[in-house]
């Protein structure tokens, strides 16, 4: 189970969560949101606190993950020292 649905079958904020594992609801949410990496310590934090009903996939980010982002998609910036020294040729 994902961890929005398991928060919305137990009537849980993301305060109740965080207060729960030990992060501030700031952190959390991000975590949620998908912002940031959970470290797995964290991460296995908050699978026992669901007694096993989220899925540790779903926290750590992996292809079953929604909103994965593979690291090859991820949008590069273009070499700076290469435009300049085109620029001063």
């Amino acid at each position: 189970m994902d961890l929005d649905k398991w928060m919305l079958s137990r009537d849980l904020i993301d305060q109740d969560v965080a207060d729960a594992v030990g992060i501030s609801r700031s952190y959390f949410t991000r975590i949620r949101n998908g912002v940031v990496d959970v470290s797995l310590k964290t991460a296995l934090k908050i699978v026992d606190f669901s007694k096993g009903r989220v899925d540790i996939r779903y926290l750590l980010r992996t292809p079953a993950r929604p909103g994965y982002v593979r690291p090859d998609s991820v949008r590069k910036r273009p070499a700076r020292r290469a435009s300049l020294a085109r620029e001063t040729a």
